[in-house]
């Protein structure tokens, strides 16, 4: 699916969105800030990459990375019908990015990858409501090498030997913890000594 650099004249903002070509030229696209469907065309300047590397620090204190904003309206857009949970999604966001090197964020339909070789974690918003589950809630999921036992995991697949798939629901900022580095930090590194073991 194509993202458009959209301009809307009524809040007067610019968005970088998702759309099929059809959304776009029915001018089926609602501005995710106000909702009206009059966005227009802008041009803006190239953009930067969007791999990033280790945070720096600028002089002033401020977080600097490569890429950052360029991802913003997509992050923003895939969080449109469940903007409680943006903030989970951005702490776990700026976790990986604090803390590991070489991490390339996309953003897509259904989830949003986060990889240095491979893709090694991803959050996705729940499909439907699943009774016993927290209203807004967002799910980390990540690649490892063994079956991770743990009351936090809600579920566990081998996709391929010797790679399991573990689900993690995150409902609050406390959850976004040190146990959930942890496991994004072993999920880095099996993901990226797995070109290596071939």
């Amino acid at each position: 699916m194509p993202f458009y650099d959209l301009r809307c004249p009524t809040c007067e903002k610019e968005y970088n969105i998702p759309a099929t070509i059809a959304e776009k030229t029915e001018k089926r696209i609602p501005c995710p800030d106000c909702g009206s469907f009059e966005l227009r065309p802008c041009s803006r300047a190239p953009r930067p990459t969007s791999k990033v590397g280790r945070a720096a620090r600028a002089p002033t204190g401020t977080f600097v990375a490569r890429g950052a904003a360029m991802g913003e309206a997509h992050h923003l857009s895939f969080f449109m019908k469940s903007p409680d949970a943006l903030p989970l999604y951005e702490a776990v966001r700026d976790m990986i990015l604090l803390g590991f090197e070489d991490v390339t964020v996309r953003v897509l339909k259904t989830q949003i990858a986060f990889s240095n070789r491979y893709n090694f974690a991803f959050v996705s918003l729940p499909f439907r409501k699943v009774k016993g589950r927290p209203e807004v809630y967002i799910i980390l999921t990540l690649g490892l090498g063994y079956r991770l036992e743990h009351p936090r995991v809600v579920e566990c697949v081998e996709p391929y030997p010797g790679r399991w798939t573990h689900h993690v629901i995150i409902q609050s900022m406390d959850e976004v913890d040190a146990q959930v580095r942890e496991w994004i930090g072993e999920a880095y590194d099996f993901s990226n000594a797995k070109g290596m073991r071939r």
